[in-house]
């Protein structure tokens, strides 16, 4: 026993079992297609699932092969990374944390607690993604200004709605706010960067764990659209 007042000691206890029960699932046949998906048969719906996670396969694939890419790139361009401005992304990137983890009912001293890290730790590593986040940008700018990239207008209009939708917003009062902030300029620098990530992919031949070449072309797809369009963020952030 565990409490009480006989804490310590042990005890025999007897457990009478009354009943069992047994959850009955439907078999899997046509009619489980067409109750759970919109396919007639079940061998419809097998095939959509194995399409769907080769697509989900190789869409992480592309994204191994660019973070590798950007690597590659960044190593051999051997850029440092300003210290000044990679203290001002690590103080972002802290704030940025801070807030999310308020939003979530949390604090920094109870994330320390869980992770079992110390603050100084903490600060090592945002110190250092930053850092490599800064390098990239800076890689990413040179190739922009070598190939005479720009933003038409459209472009950077997808991107004010397409932050807009994420936050929550109207387009206009999203670009209001970002035009009194000042920050206008840095959407357009991480658009621009985005184009130049994209002209590196497309020179990059990427092959998947069979040897088959990937193209960007055979991943546009609603699901890889919207992968890409939250992830390549993490490789432009502000604009320096």
């Amino acid at each position: 026993l565990v409490g009480g007042e006989h804490a310590g000691r042990d005890a025999d206890v007897k457990v009478a079992l009354r009943t069992v029960k047994e959850r009955e699932l439907p078999p899997l046949d046509d009619d489980f297609a067409q109750l759970a998906s919109e396919f007639d048969t079940l061998d419809e719906l097998r095939g959509d699932l194995e399409e769907r996670i080769t697509r989900v396969k190789k869409v992480e694939q592309l994204y191994a092969a660019r973070d590798k890419a950007l690597a590659e790139l960044v190593a051999k361009a051997g850029v440092p990374a300003p210290e000044g401005v990679v203290a001002d992304e690590v103080a972002q990137r802290k704030q940025a944390m801070v807030e999310q983890l308020e939003r979530m009912g949390a604090n920094l001293q109870e994330y320390l607690t869980v992770e079992e890290k110390t603050e100084e730790q903490i600060d090592t590593e945002l110190a250092d993604a930053a850092a490599e986040g800064v390098r990239i940008q800076l890689v990413l700018d040179t190739i922009a200004e070598a190939e005479n990239i720009e933003v038409t207008d459209d472009e950077f209009g997808h991107e004010i709605v397409h932050r807009a939708q994420r936050a929550g917003m109207a387009p206009q009062q999203y670009y209001d706010q970002l035009v009194q902030a000042g920050a206008a300029a840095a959407v357009y620098g991480d658009v621009r960067r985005g184009k130049a990530l994209a002209l590196v992919m497309e020179r990059v031949v990427m092959t998947d764990t069979n040897g088959e070449v990937l193209t960007l072309d055979a991943l546009r797809t609603p699901g890889a659209d919207d992968h890409e369009g939250h992830d390549h963020g993490d490789h432009e952030g502000h604009n320096h």
